[in-house]
């Protein structure tokens, strides 16, 4: 009798605090609750680079926002994402790629905008839809956020953000033989065709003749007479000419497609790139 009115007094001690743990690990994760099933999303380190999304609230729609809707593409998992307020709920629908998150009452109350962070993101993302939940006599009912209210920075390391940047496309004819692929992320002055692919194989061959020369009996005895700088400045001369053979990028960002036209034989590389005017530390 006493043992079993012992783990009755066991229990009744471990049901509250399991109840307290659940209660501070909801509070301090960075999404308290995900509709639809899933588990709770862990708050990690944000990977970067990072794109910060803004949506821009006015006093309206602060009274009278609950929730946000929002599709980014190309798609994203909610694990990515970090928002500013906390949110209470997320509801993802992978179908359609929409994403809602409900804010806790009277949050919005004091929010010049709400920002939403991806986290490992590429140039390419952009926000696609998105949609404020309001309350109309009593029933939520979707409106459209205006694009002009939309904006984001780009944050790699947490260091640097550039705020106010816009998605452009240029395009980069090139004569000879393209370098890149579509998706494929690029570097400023990464080499993104070659000119003349004859030329650059009739440089490199001399390059391997000038290597074997120098191994061998004849060019260790010269350089041993003469030094290594006739070699030197062979060798330099051959690398500058094939160098100028690239056509290299002008700048940063993301190669679209490649397309060819026929009566000219030209390639047009198309790059997506985000400019921006402003370029300040972020806080």
């Amino acid at each position: 009798m006493m043992t079993r009115l012992g783990r009755l007094k066991l229990i009744a001690i471990a049901v509250p605090l399991g109840a307290l743990l659940i209660l501070g690990a909801s509070q301090t994760a960075n999404f308290p609750t995900r509709v639809g099933g899933s588990e709770d999303a862990v708050n990690t380190a944000c990977a970067q680079p990072s794109k910060i999304f803004q949506f821009t609230l006015n006093e309206q729609d602060r009274a009278r926002v609950s929730a946000l809707k929002v599709r980014v593409a190309p798609a994203v998992d909610p694990s990515q994402l970090r928002f500013t307020p906390a949110i209470e709920e997320m509801d993802f629908d992978p179908e359609d790629g929409m994403l809602q998150v409900r804010y806790f009452a009277r949050t919005l109350l004091t929010a010049a905008a709400l920002k939403m962070e991806l986290c490992g993101a590429t140039p390419m993302h952009e926000v696609r839809e998105a949609y404020w939940i309001v309350r109309q006599l009593g029933r939520p009912v979707t409106q459209r956020v205006d694009a002009g209210r939309i904006d984001w920075q780009w944050r790699d390391s947490g260091q640097q953000a550039i705020p106010n940047t816009q998605l452009i496309t240029k395009e980069l004819s090139c004569a000879g033989e393209p370098l890149v692929q579509s998706y494929q992320l690029l570097a400023e002055d990464e080499p993104l065709c070659v000119k003349d692919p004859a030329s650059l194989a009739e440089i490199q061959k001399q390059i391997n003749d000038l290597q074997l020369e120098r191994v061998s009996f004849t060019g260790k005895l010269n350089a041993l007479l003469f030094g290594e700088r006739q070699y030197e400045e062979r060798l330099a001369a051959l690398t500058d000419a094939a160098q100028r053979l690239y056509l290299r990028a002008p700048y940063a960002g993301m190669v679209l497609g490649v397309t060819y036209d026929q009566r000219n034989g030209l390639a047009w590389i198309k790059i997506q790139v985000e400019e921006g005017m402003d370029i300040r530390v972020s806080p």
